[in-house]
C-alpha cells in the first residue's frame, strides 16, 4: 500500500475564485485558501504547503478514520474531520493557470483519500472546476492516474 499519495488538479485563472470557494466548502471552518494563498505558494511560501482540514459527510471509511482520530472535530456531526492533507500550488504552463497538489504521506489519510468515496466525490466535484477537467492520482512512485 503506497504512503503517500495526492490529488491534482490545473485550474485556470478564471475559474480560481470558483474553485477556492467549492474547496473551501469541504474544510473545516478554521482554514481556508485563500487567493493570497495561492499567490504565497506560487513564491514557496512556505516550502512544505499549507495544511488543510477536510470536513465531508461521514462514509464507513471516514467514520473508521474518526474512531482512530477523535482529536479531529468538524463543527457538523454528520460531517468528519481529516486531516492533515497538504496543499502546493506552482504556476501552470497555461496563462494564469494554477497547478495544485493535495497530498499527504500520513499511512490514516493516504487510506482515506484511496478508499472514501465522500473524499474521492468530493475532489470529482472540483474537477469541474480544472481543465483538463479531471484529478490527477499520483501515488509514491510518481505513478499517475485519473480519479
Amino acid at each position: 500500500m503506497a504512503t503517500s499519495l495526492g490529488f491534482e488538479v490545473t485550474v485556470p485563472a478564471s475559474r480560481i475564485a470558483a474553485f477556492l470557494h467549492a474547496l473551501n466548502a469541504g474544510l473545516t471552518a478554521d482554514r481556508h485558501l485563500s487567493s493570497e494563498d495561492l499567490r504565497r505558494l506560487h513564491l514557496g511560501e512556505p516550502a512544505g504547503g499549507i495544511g488543510l482540514t477536510l470536513s465531508l459527510p461521514a462514509d464507513p471509511e471516514l467514520a473508521a478514520f474518526h474512531l482512530e482520530h477523535q482529536d479531529l472535530e468538524s463543527a457538523d456531526p454528520a460531517r468528519v474531520a481529516v486531516g492533515y492533507l497538504w496543499v502546493s500550488a506552482r504556476p501552470a504552463q497555461e496563462d494564469g493557470a494554477c497547478d495544485l497538489a493535495f497530498w499527504s504521506s500520513s499511512r490514516d489519510v493516504v487510506e482515506v483519500l484511496r478508499f472514501s468515496s465522500s473524499v474521492r466525490d468530493f475532489f470529482r466535484s472540483l474537477a469541474g472546476f480544472a481543465d483538463p477537467a479531471e484529478v490527477r492520482v499520483v501515488d509514491e512512485w510518481q505513478a499517475v492516474s485519473r480519479l
